[in-house]
């Protein structure tokens, strides 16, 4: 018997098996401990994400990636902006840490 969470239905499901339940989630996209993204394909990812996110103007923002941690500079035109520019970031494969930096005029 499979119960599914209509919720989350292709993320999570149990099984029950006799008196045991097993949980099951999806880990695609999780990397291996040995595989590390290089800092150049992590920069060139976060690159696009922000210039491709329609709620913000990415055209005054620096990006530094060291280690898998990115470094946002620059000036934004708002607090607003400001998360934005974190939150579209900071799940992208590879990223360890977001240091936003970014300033804005209030």
């Amino acid at each position: 018997m499979i119960r599914t969470n209509p919720a989350n239905k292709f993320n999570n499901f149990q099984m029950n098996i006799g008196q045991k339940i097993w949980n099951e989630k999806d880990y695609a996209g999780l990397e291996s401990r040995s595989h590390h993204r290089l800092d150049l394909d992590i920069f060139h990812e976060v690159c696009e994400s922000l210039t491709d996110n329609p709620r913000l103007d990415a055209s005054q923002i620096e990006v530094q990636v060291t280690d898998g941690r990115v470094l946002l500079r620059g000036l934004v035109s708002g607090r607003m902006d400001k998360r934005e520019a974190e939150r579209c970031i900071e799940f992208l494969p590879g990223v360890k840490d977001v240091m936003n930096e970014l300033h804005f005029n209030s």
